[in-house]
């Protein structure tokens, strides 16, 4: 087992479900961003699984920026991965930008920003180069106890404040019932 957590990791992963997660409420939404909301994601293009066509390579050097707001086609937003159709010079281009790509992700209408770290920018022991799959299910696993308890703690307060009864069953009585109106 993993000697430590790393946060680093932990904090990116979310980072990057945070992303995953608003492109899936454009695609609820029927590919429209409401408001003035729109999207700039920039991506690694020498990372694993991008797919992008020889055309936008050569304009395109280490990295890329898209702008996801009025005209994109085909949105797919998969566990790993989300591919989109963007036109550029009037030629329609596929994309698929695995999450893992991600530089960074803007929505400049809500003044919001996420910068994520590139595997060779996190410091990692020598002894430890991953993420433990362990550790980060047994942290997974603990959130959904930590829930679960509170909604039990949660349904506990309401029984008393409906019922006048505590958890040991002893009654509680309002000092508002013995007060004249």
């Amino acid at each position: 087992m993993s000697k430590f957590i790393d946060y680093n990791k932990v904090v990116d992963q979310a980072m990057r479900s945070i992303v995953r997660r608003c492109l899936r409420f454009v695609v609820k939404n029927g590919y429209k961003l409401p408001g003035n909301h729109h999207f700039y994601i920039t991506f690694d293009l020498d990372h694993k699984g991008v797919e992008v066509s020889p055309t936008l390579r050569k304009t395109h050097v280490e990295q890329m920026t898209i702008i996801l707001q009025h005209q994109f086609w085909d949105l797919i937003v998969e566990e790993d991965f989300f591919s989109v159709v963007l036109s550029f010079n009037n030629t329609r281009e596929k994309l698929v930008i695995p999450y893992d790509s991600l530089i960074s992700f803007a929505d400049p209408s809500a003044r919001f920003g996420l910068q994520f770290h590139n595997d060779e920018d996190l410091v990692l022991p020598d002894d430890d180069e991953e993420i433990d799959d362990e550790l980060l299910e047994s942290l997974l696993q603990i959130e959904e106890e930590f829930e679960a308890e509170e909604k039990t703690r949660n349904t506990k307060k309401s029984k008393t404040k409906s019922t006048g009864e505590t958890e040991d069953g002893s009654k509680v009585i309002s000092i508002d019932s013995f007060r004249k109106k």
